[in-house]
C-alpha cells in the first residue's frame, strides 16, 4: 500500500537574502543634508574644509560641523552621539581646536566608534578623521 509522501513545510518556499547590499558613503546628497566638499586624502587621515556654521569658533558651531561630518559618513546620524573637547587656555575652552568622539547609541562597546579633530580656520572649521570613515558609520 502507498502511502502520500510527507511534504516538508519549506518544500516549494524560495530562499530570498534579507540583506541587501548597503549602500556606500557619502550620503551628504540625501535630502535634508548639507554636503560638504570631498576630503583630502594624507596617508591614513582624511581632511576637508566645512561651510560655515555659526558665527565663530564656539561649542554650536562645533557641534554642528560634526553634525556635517556624519551627515557625509554616517547612513544614519541619529544613530550617534558625541563628546566636544576644546583645547583649554588656562580655565576657559578654546573651541579653535576641538577633539572629538563619537559613540554609537546602541554599540555596547566601551570604546568610541570614530574620532575627529576640528580646527577653525578663520571662517569655519576644517575636519580631520580617519580611512575607515570610508566605510561608513
Amino acid at each position: 500500500m502507498d502511502r502520500p509522501q510527507g511534504r516538508s513545510v519549506v518544500d516549494g518556499v524560495a530562499t530570498v537574502s534579507s540583506s541587501s547590499p548597503r549602500p556606500t558613503p557619502p550620503y551628504d546628497r540625501r535630502p535634508g543634508r548639507t554636503p560638504i566638499p570631498d576630503p583630502a586624502r594624507r596617508g591614513d587621515a582624511l581632511s576637508g574644509p566645512l561651510p560655515p556654521v555659526g558665527g565663530g569658533p564656539t561649542k554650536r558651531s562645533a557641534g554642528a560641523s560634526v553634525d556635517l561630518v556624519l551627515g557625509r559618513y554616517c547612513l544614519d546620524p541619529r544613530r550617534y552621539t558625541f563628546t566636544l573637547d576644546p583645547d583649554r587656555n588656562g580655565t576657559r575652552d578654546h573651541w579653535h581646536h576641538v577633539n572629538v568622539l563619537v559613540f554609537g547609541l546602541d554599540d555596547s562597546s566601551s570604546g568610541p566608534a570614530l574620532r575627529l579633530f576640528l580646527d577653525w580656520t578663520g571662517a569655519s572649521y576644517r575636519w580631520l578623521g580617519f580611512l575607515t570613515l570610508l566605510d561608513g558609520c
